[in-house]
């Protein structure tokens, strides 16, 4: 009987030193193909499987960046001067030829809640949002302009949206702006009196919509930058964000790509187009829809954060998702280790996402906090890898560590 707890009991250990050298996070590869993006729902943040609506390659003209939807949640595309194409079955159709005459540039388009067009003029020191009247532009439909100082660019009507009563939404690099009875105010950033160079609004806002409840939403890019300044580095970049009732701003989604602009349908299913480079220089334009029904996987979290780090002297920007506080967040060759602040006694649920390029070696990747492994997932997508966990906190303080 002893001879035979003996064994077991080798057997056990054996069985347990076996299972201490392979990972604990369950490789998900259904995405690997496809974008995986953080987009904030009700209970909190979630991974979704955005749906591609719509993608070109770069360098085909035109290129179309500005993104507008009708009142029936038709969506379009247009490039940088008067023409809107519609999104048909992954094919951008021409839809309306633009007669604009006498005018600049195009900055972008939108609709009003009766299905009126309008498009953004942004030639000289002046910047107009114009009426569309029988297929034309015409200098008497000026719905509203603004003088530049000196032609500063940053102070450009970037994007621009209505209400639903009709109330005008637009911005510059540097901030969002009201209009109302012909007169600016300031919603979000920074007033024209506040801005003297471009380095002020950096990072800047992209692109602004509104949903059909009056919340604003806007883009801005994140990028991690060098002492030198510049973007040097991998990682996410666009960045969905909106404004609460009291003017603060929330995370709204990450999309992993540089944004160039957005509308909200009245569905409140957010579009973006958006710029995807890789290093072999096969670069596209695309659309996406993010909504709610695409979730993967859902966490209570109401946290993101950003976070840059060096590994092997090359640049990298990470995500976390928790409903604790992360800080000292680092990497070397093979490894991310961070702080996670908190009561005690708390579950503590997070996401981490990382670039693919910082991980060399994802099939050994393994989650542990003070020496014990944790059990999670890992997910792929086309440009990130996302780490999803939980433990119990014992302490205010807590080391997370991932391995590779």
């Amino acid at each position: 009987m002893k001879f035979i707890l003996l064994i077991m009991l080798i057997a056990l250990l054996l069985a347990s030193g076996c299972t201490g050298n392979v990972t604990s996070l369950k490789l998900d590869i259904a995405n690997s193909g496809t974008e995986v993006f953080i987009y904030l729902t009700d209970q909190g943040y979630a991974l979704v499987r955005p749906e591609l609506l719509w993608s070109q390659p770069v360098g085909r003209a035109p290129v179309l960046q500005f993104v507008g939807v009708s009142p029936e949640e038709d969506v379009y595309l247009a490039p940088q001067d008067f023409v809107i194409y519609r999104i048909e079955n992954g094919k951008a159709v021409k839809s309306q030829e633009i007669d604009s005459s006498g005018w600049g540039g195009a900055w972008g388009f939108s609709f009003i809640t009766d299905g009126t067009l309008y498009f953004a003029d942004g030639s000289g020191s002046v910047g107009k949002i114009c009426q569309v009247i029988d297929g034309k532009i015409g200098y008497d439909t000026i719905y509203y302009q603004r003088q530049f100082r000196g032609a500063e660019p940053f102070e450009y009507i970037r994007g621009f949206g209505f209400d639903p009563q009709g109330v005008l939404y637009f911005n510059d690099e540097c901030g969002i702006y009201k209009v109302e009875n012909g007169s600016e105010s300031i919603v979000y950033g920074k007033t024209l009196a506040e801005k003297t160079e471009p380095s002020d609004c950096y990072p800047g806002v992209n692109s602004v919509a509104i949903g059909k409840d009056s919340t604003i939403y806007f883009i801005r890019n994140v990028y991690f930058t060098s002492s030198g300044g510049g973007w040097c580095g991998y990682g996410p970049a666009g960045v969905i964000y909106k404004l609460t009732e009291s003017g603060e701003r929330a995370i709204c989604a990450a999309i992993n790509q540089d944004a160039r602009s957005m509308a909200v349908g009245v569905s409140d299913s957010i579009y973006v187009s958006a710029w995807r480079s890789r290093a072999s220089g096969d670069n596209e334009m695309r659309l996406w829809k993010v909504a709610n029904g695409q979730k993967i996987v859902q966490t209570n979290a109401k946290t993101l954060q950003f976070h840059d780090f060096r590994m092997n002297r090359t640049g990298y920007i990470g995500y976390t998702v928790t409903n604790g506080t992360v800080s000292e967040f680092r990497g070397n060759s093979n490894a991310i280790s961070c702080i996670i602040s908190g009561e005690p006694a708390t579950t503590i649920e997070m996401i981490i996402g990382l670039p693919k390029e910082s991980v060399e070696h994802p099939s050994r990747m393994s989650a542990e906090v003070a020496g014990a492994k944790l059990n999670g997932q890992l997910i792929e997508s086309e440009a990130m890898y996302y780490v999803v966990i939980s433990f119990s906190k014992t302490q205010e303080r807590e080391t997370v560590n991932l391995k590779w």
